[in-house]
C-alpha cells in the first residue's frame, strides 16, 4: 500500500513533469549537487534543504546541511531512524566541536603516517567543515563523495533504500590514498539509530552466543565498565591470537538496537573478514551520553616492530622498544552494511535472530542438516591421550578402543536411540591435545581393521561418525618448522607464550588437512574441526602472504571436502557447509557491560544445524544443564570412555573426572528418551521467540505454535495459570 506522501509526490510529478525537472536542476546547482544520468525522478522529490527518495514504504531524506540521511515512514510521516546524532538525542551545548563532528559523521576514518613507528592514530570526520562532501542523488538512494583534506584520503558512501531497510556501502574502487597517510580503518554510520541516555531499549551484540545491555541499567553497572570492541571471526592481533583469554570476538557480523517499539538489525554483507563491532553504551567511562554501536572496517593492519636493541649502561637506548608499523598492503574489497528494520512484536532480539536467519536462508548461507533437533543423542567418545612423560615407550593412554566404541554405540542403538551423532576424540596416533595432528588409526586401539568395523556399523545404521581433528597447530619437532608456520609482520613465527606450540600458515594447514582427509574418508568417517570454525588470521610470509579473507576461502574449501562436517565454533562463514556445531558455550557473561546473555546463535541455527554444548557429565548440576540444553537448542550430549578417567591424571586432559560409560549409560538413555518424548512437538520447528520473564523463568516460542517454559528456580513457578516444577520445564 502506498502512503499519502508517496501518492502526493507521484501526482505532483505528473502535474509538473518538464517544469519540475528544470526546477530540480536549478535547485541542485544552487546547493552544489547533481543528479546522475540513471536517476529515476519518479521516486525523488526535493525542497530547499532536503532531497527525498521513496520506495513506497519508506522515504530516505537527505539533509544537505548536515550531510546525513534519515528514514521516514511514508504512511505515518514519522522519522524512524537517523544516520547521525541529532540534538533531541544529545545536548550539543555540553559537547566539544570535535565530538559534535564525530556524532554527526556518516563516515569516520582512522589513519596514520606511512613512516610512523609509534602507533599514532589520527581521526577524521566526514562532518568536519574542513573536509569536503559532494552529494549525488541516484536511483533509490544517494552517493556521498568524501575528501578528507588533511589526510588526502577519498571514498564514496553509497546509501540505498531496501524494501525493509537501508544499505550503506563503500566501494573499494572509490577508496584513494593520495598523500603520505594510510587508511587504517573506517567506520560506516557509527551512530545510526543512536539512542538517548534515558530511552527505553537495549543494545544487542554477538559476544558469546549473544548479549544485551539495557539502557535503563547503566547506573547499576560497574564504574569500571567500558565500551566493548569485538573482532569478527577471531582475534586479529597476531601478537595475542593464540591467547584465548585475550579474545573479544564475535561469531556473527551483526548487532542490533531496540528503541521503544522499533528496532533494527545491522548485518555486514561485504567485508566481514576484516571488521570489528564497537559497542558503546553510555557507561560512566564513555565520553558521550548516548547509546550506540557500529562496524569498523580495517584497510591497513599494523604490526609490532622492535625499535632498538642498542644497550647503554645496561639499558636499552629506546624509551619504548616496541613500535608499530603500517602494513603497506591495503585490504581489498567492498564494505557493505545492511540495516533491517523491525517493528512492534518483532522489535526485539528474537526478531533480530529471525531476520538474520531469513537473510542467511535467502542468500543460501545456512545449511539444513538431517539431525538437528532435540530428538538426537550426541556422543563424544574419548579414545586416547598422550602422557606428558618420556619421548619413547608406551606414553599413549588408551581410554576407549574402537571395539569398545562399537559396543557402546550398539548398546544405545538397542535402547531405541534412533537418531545419533558420534564423535571420536583422540582417535589417532597423536592422541588428543598433541600437535601436529596425526591422521592414522592407533594399533593399540584396534588399528585400521578396528576403526573400519566401527565406522561400517555406524554407516549401516545411518549414524554419522566424525573424527576430531586439530588442523592449525604444530610443534617445531626434531626438524624445525620447515617454513610451515604463520608469520608476524616482523617475520617471527606465531606461537604461544612458551614458544612450544606454533600456528601453521593457513595454506600449510589446508595442505596437511587434504592429506589427512584422504585417510578419514578411507576409514568411512567424516571430519570434525576443532579450529577452523573459530579462528582466521593473516600470514605475513613474504613468499605467500595470506589475508583473512583468503583464509576464509581455504577453510570453506576444507569444509566442502566432506558431505558431512562438524566444527567446534559457529563463525558465520561455516554455516552453509556444517552439519554439527559442538562445544557451544552458554556460560557467556564476559564483559562488564553485559546485563543478560541470550541464545541468539541458537535461535538462528536451531533446526538447521545440530548443536551441542557442555557434556552432561561435566555438569555440577545436571538439572540446570538440561534446562540450558533446551534454552540453547542443544541435543542431549555426553562425553564417555570405557576406562576410568583416573588414567588421565598424568595427561593434559586431567579435568575429565567422570566419564565411564558403565556409570552414565542409564542417565544418558533416560535423558534421550525424555527429550524424544517431551520435546517431540518442537524438535522440527524454529525457535522464534525467547523471553526472560524473570531471573529464573524463561519462555521459548516455536514457529509451529509450541511453547516451552524453563524454571531455573528450586521452587515451583507459575506462569499464565500453569505450574512449572523447580529446576524443570513445561511444554505446551
Amino acid at each position: 500500500m502506498i502512503g499519502g506522501i508517496a501518492v502526493r509526490n507521484k501526482l505532483l510529478y505528473f502535474a509538473r513533469s518538464a517544469v519540475c525537472f528544470i526546477i530540480v536542476v536549478s535547485l541542485l546547482a544552487n546547493h552544489g549537487m547533481y543528479y546522475s544520468a540513471d536517476t529515476s525522478l519518479s521516486n525523488i522529490t526535493e525542497d530547499e534543504k532536503n532531497i527525498s527518495v521513496s520506495n513506497g514504504r519508506y522515504s530516505l531524506v537527505i539533509n544537505q546541511d548536515v550531510k546525513s540521511v534519515s528514514v521516514i515512514n511514508t504512511q505515518t510521516g514519522e522519522t524512524e531512524w537517523n544516520s547521525v546524532v541529532t540534538e533531541d538525542i544529545c545536548d550539543f551545548s555540553k559537547c566539544s566541536d570535535t565530538f559534535i563532528n564525530y556524532m554527526q559523521s556518516m563516515v569516520v576514518i582512522h589513519y596514520a603516517l606511512n613512516e610512523d613507528t609509534n602507533g599514532n592514530r589520527i581521526d577524521g570526520y566526514s562532518a568536519d567543515p574542513k573536509n569536503i562532501t559532494s552529494i549525488k542523488a541516484v536511483d533509490n538512494g544517494v552517493d556521498f563523495e568524501y575528501r578528507f583534506v588533511g589526510a588526502e584520503i577519498y571514498c564514496t558512501l553509497q546509501v540505498r533504500l531496501m524494501s525493509d531497510g537501508i544499505s550503506f556501502s563503500i566501494p573499494f574502487e572509490s577508496v584513494k590514498e593520495e598523500g603520505k597517510y594510510s587508511l587504517l580503518s573506517l567506520e560506516i554510520a557509527p551512530f545510526f539509530g543512536a539512542a538517548a541516555i534515558n530511552d527505553s531499549g537495549y543494545l544487542f551484540y554477538p559476544e558469546g552466543t549473544g548479549a544485551i545491555t539495557y539502557f535503563d541499567r547503566i547506573a547499576y553497572k560497574s564504574k569500571s565498565a567500558t565500551e566493548l570492541s569485538l573482532d569478527i571471526y577471531g582475534n586479529s592481533d597476531l601478537e595475542t591470537v593464540m591467547n584465548e583469554k585475550s579474545e573479544k570476538t564475535a561469531a556473527f557480523p551483526v548487532y542490533g538496537i531496540k528503541r521503544g517499539s522499533k528496532a533494527f538489525l545491522a548485518v555486514i554483507t561485504q567485508g566481514d573478514s576484516d571488521a570489528k563491532i564497537n559497542v558503546r553504551p553510555a557507561v560512566e567511562t564513555s565520553p558521550m551520553d548516548i547509546h550506540c554501536a557500529g562496524f569498523e572496517f580495517t584497510y591497513h593492519y599494523q604490526y609490532v616492530v622492535y625499535l632498538s636493541n642498542i644497550v647503554r649502561n645496561g639499558k636499552n637506548s629506546a624509551s619504548n622498544i616496541n613500535g608499530s608499523k603500517v602494513d603497506s598492503k591495503i585490504v581489498e574489497g567492498d564494505r557493505t552494511v545492511n540495516f533491517f528494520f523491525l517493528k512492534d512484536e518483532n522489535a526485539d532480539y528474537s526478531g533480530m535472530a529471525n531476520r538474520y536467519r531469513q537473510y542467511l536462508m535467502d542468500n543460501e548461507k545456512l545449511k539444513s542438516a538431517d539431525k538437528a533437533g532435540y530428538d538426537t543423542l550426541a556422543l563424544t567418545l574419548l579414545m586416547g591421550v598422550k602422557t606428558e612423560g618420556e619421548l619413547f615407550g608406551n606414553n599413549f593412554v588408551e581410554m576407549t578402543t574402537y571395539s569398545d566404541a562399537l559396543n557402546i554405540v550398539q548398546d544405545y542403538k538397542s535402547e531405541d536411540a534412533d537418531s545419533m551423532l558420534v564423535n571420536l576424540r583422540g582417535w589417532s596416533r597423536s592422541g588428543y591435545l598433541s600437535y601436529p595432528q596425526n591422521y592414522s588409526a592407533v594399533w593399540a586401539l584396534g588399528g585400521n581393521k578396528g576403526i573400519k568395523k566401527l565406522t561400517s556399523y555406524l554407516s549401516e545404521n545411518d549414524i554419522p561418525v566424525t573424527l576430531q581433528c586439530s588442523t592449525v597447530y604444530t610443534t617445531s619437532g626434531l626438524f624445525g618448522l620447515k617454513g610451515k608456520s604463520a608469520l608476524k609482520g616482523t617475520g617471527i613465527p606465531i606461537s604461544d607464550d612458551e614458544e612450544e606450540i606454533y600456528l601453521l600458515s593457513p595454506d600449510s594447514a589446508f595442505s596437511r588437512l587434504q592429506k589427512g582427509y584422504k585417510k578419514i574418508k578411507k576409514y568411512g568417517a567424516y571430519p570434525a574441526f576443532d579450529d577452523i570454525g573459530g579462528i582466521i588470521y593473516h600470514n605475513y610470509n613474504k613468499g605467500k602472504p595470506i589475508t583473512r579473507a583468503e583464509n576464509i576461502k581455504l577453510w570453506r574449501e576444507a569444509l566442502n571436502l566432506s558431505e558431512f562436517t562438524a566444527v567446534q565454533n559457529a563463525n558465520a562463514y561455516v554455516l552453509d557447509s556444517v552439519d554439527w556445531i559442538y562445544d557451544l558455550s552458554f556460560d557467556n557473561k564476559k564483559s562488564l557491560i553485559c546485563d543478560d546473555n541470550v541464545p541468539f546463535v541458537s535461535m538462528v541455527l536451531y533446526n538447521s544445524i545440530a548443536l551441542t554444548s557442555k557434556a552432561g557429565n561435566y555438569s555440577y548440576d545436571l538439572d540446570i544443564t538440561v534446562l540450558k540444553w533446551i534454552e540453547y537448542g542443544c541435543s542431549v550430549y555426553f562425553e564417555l570412555t570405557e576406562e576410568s578417567p583416573k588414567l588421565l591424571r598424568d595427561t593434559e586432559y586431567n579435568y575429565l573426572f567422570s566419564s565411564r560409560n558403565s556409570e552414565w549409560k542409564e542417565t544418558v538413555i533416560e535423558m534421550y528418551k525424555e527429550f524424544s518424548v517431551k520435546l517431540s512437538g518442537v524438535s522440527d520447528s524454529y525457535i522464534i521467540g525467547h523471553q526472560i520473564l524473570d531471573n529464573n523463568l524463561v519462555k521459548l516460542s516455536f514457529e509451529n505454535g509450541g511453547t516451552v517454559l524453563l524454571n531455573y528456580d528450586e521452587q515451583i513457578a507459575v506462569y499464565d495459570g500453569k505450574q512449572i516444577p523447580g529446576k524443570s520445564y513445561l511444554v505446551y
